[in-house]
Formats: structure tokens, C-alpha cells, sequence
């Protein structure tokens, strides 16, 4: 699967960012604090519905927010496109991940 396009809202100290990865290799640079974990985590949540840094996504929504989005548009070996979205808000830190997905305009959990 290869990541075609990457949203994120709301994620650390990324306010709203669309990037477009390119098909081979991605170079992610920066000064410190300039969110190049903060889209690595991104790509991870929207994976995993969990972040890598911390146990409860409550400390990855921006302080200004009171959600996370991230959203991603990928295409699979075969040629299909996949569009996935996981949003968290406030309440899922308290009473755990909502575990919804949508998939090309399908809902669905994940595990």
C-alpha cells in the first residue's frame, strides 16, 4: 500500500497540514520541535488507532483543540484507492478509542 496524500488536524503542534509523499523515498527534515514525530506519530495513529509516544490519546490533541483528525488517501499493489479517517475527540481519551473507521465511505471497528 502506498500513501498517496496524508491530512492531519489537531495532532501535537500540527495545527493542519495536507501532505503529498512522493511514490519512492521521503525525506522528513527539521529543527527540533518542528513536528517530524508528530507526523511519523500521525501515520502511526492512523494505522494502529494508537500513538507510539504515550498511553492515552488525550496528550496528542492539540491544546487548542478539542479533537484529532487524520485522514489518508492510499492505493493499494492492485490499483484500488482506500480512503481512511481516524478521528478521536476528548471524550474517546476518557472512555478509550472509539475504534471507528471509514473505509471509501464505509464504517466500520477495528480491533
Amino acid at each position: 500500500m502506498s500513501l498517496l496524500k496524508l491530512d492531519i488536524y489537531g495532532v501535537r503542534n500540527i495545527q493542519k497540514e495536507s501532505i503529498t509523499p512522493s511514490p519512492a523515498i521521503n525525506l522528513i527534515v527539521g529543527e527540533n520541535a518542528s513536528g517530524k514525530s508528530t507526523l511519523i506519530e500521525a501515520i502511526f495513529i492512523l494505522g494502529r488507532a494508537k500513538s507510539f509516544r504515550c498511553s492515552t490519546i488525550k496528550s496528542v490533541i492539540n491544546f487548542t483543540q478539542n479533537h484529532l483528525v487524520v485522514s489518508a488517501q492510499t492505493v493499494q499493489e492492485n490499483g484500488s484507492r482506500l480512503h481512511l479517517v481516524k478521528p478521536y475527540g476528548i471524550a474517546d481519551s476518557f472512555l478509550g478509542p472509539t475504534g471507528s473507521w471509514q473505509l471509501n465511505q464505509k464504517r466500520g471497528t477495528s480491533m
